[in-house]
């Protein structure tokens, strides 16, 4: 399925090549590409990124503890490092403004929520409810295609309000009543409440994501500008990160926990192994084979694989009730913003494409 991007990737090329407008900046003085500042940030990152994975996939081991010192390690010598340089890649200042502090930590709070509903909704559908992998992406479809409509809305609607920063507390509730109902649903109840809810989620998203960034530009002046936003989206993804790693450990550990106290109803040994792999929940592969070496040793697998979903249902819904705190806690967290007003930066001169250029010069149209 990557190979999708290919063709996707080339047409995409060829729209910025002939309508993407030639932004020139006004060169104040001539600054120097950080280039340490940038492999320290890859380097704490990176090592960040492996140490959450492997510490929720595997535990505490010593590989976690390597790549946590070397994170942490990165992380010391990025700060040192970028007092002293004079055109630093991560300016420390913009972590002293106040407002900007508020909008970076609701992007990782926002980045936690999003990729805490992505990841686990579906899996709680597939693993827990048991649909099939096609009924699951139909229900989660609208959570995904409304993040795009809650972005045009949101565009349409932020510049009218006299107070902006509503569009944060608007998306963040809406965000709160998907996960809340998600916890909430049962398999017995219609599945149009459950796309209510996933169109909600997705709007809700779309209300938040686009916002931070602009609030935040808006809040960072001329010269943080690209810094700014870089942050915004990175932040965010860090967010996501420790959020699929605090909740599927979570969900590991819950889910392990009501499996072993029922291993002592449970005659087969080979059976309690396998129901102790969350992942048997949603590969029917494994499960039609599972069944099969039971029923030849005179087994039924089918009622202990549906008591393995219940305790599915049980870890992912504890799980989303972390999602939920941390999305309140976001919503508390909007108080300390202050109100957004926006100013046109003025810092850019737009030229036509080079393309256009091109065809210009050959008497073919005017732009």
């Amino acid at each position: 399925m990557f190979y999708v991007n290919l063709p996707v990737g080339l047409i995409s090329l060829f729209f910025i090549w002939q309508y993407l407008p030639l932004i020139r900046y006004k060169r104040e003085q001539t600054i120097r590409l950080d280039w340490q500042g940038a492999v320290l940030i890859a380097l704490f990152l990176g090592c960040l990124q492996l140490a959450v994975e492997l510490f929720a996939t595997h535990g505490v081991s010593w590989q976690v503890g390597v790549f946590s010192i070397v994170s942490v390690v990165a992380f010391v010598v990025l700060i040192r490092w970028e007092r002293r340089c004079a055109f630093p890649l991560l300016p420390l200042e913009v972590f002293r403004d106040r407002s900007l502090g508020t909008m970076f930590t609701l992007s990782l709070l926002t980045g936690f929520v999003m990729f805490g509903m992505l990841f686990y909704i579906p899996l709680l559908l597939q693993g827990g409810f048991g649909y099939s992998p096609n009924d699951a992406g139909m229900l989660v479809t609208p959570l995904v295609v409304c993040i795009t409509v809650g972005s045009i809305l949101s565009g349409r609607i932020v510049i009218r309000l006299a107070r902006p920063n509503w569009i944060l507390y608007i998306g963040f509730v809406l965000t709160a009543i998907a996960v809340a109902g998600v916890v909430f649903y049962d398999r017995d109840m219609s599945q149009l409440v459950f796309l209510l809810y996933m169109t909600l989620g997705g709007v809700g998203l779309g209300f938040i994501m686009p916002n931070l960034t602009i609030f935040s530009q808006e809040l960072s002046g001329r010269n943080n500008l690209g810094i700014v936003t870089a942050l915004v989206q990175s932040i965010r993804m860090i967010g996501g990160m420790l959020g699929t790693a605090i909740i599927g450990t979570m969900v590991n550990y819950y889910y392990l926990a009501g499996i072993q106290a029922d291993a002592k109803r449970i005659d087969s040994p080979e059976l309690v192994l396998a129901l102790s792999d969350p992942q048997l929940l949603v590969r029917t592969d494994s499960q039609a084979g599972l069944i099969t070496e039971m029923a030849s040793l005179g087994q039924n697998a089918l009622p202990w694989l549906e008591v393995a979903r219940e305790h599915m249902v049980g870890a992912i819904e504890s799980g989303l009730m972390v999602v939920f705190a941390v999305n309140v806690i976001a919503l508390l967290w909007l108080y300390r913003l202050p109100l957004i007003r926006f100013a046109s930066l003025g810092n850019t001169v737009a030229e036509p494409p080079a393309g256009r250029r091109r065809w210009r010069r050959r008497g073919r149209g005017n732009d």
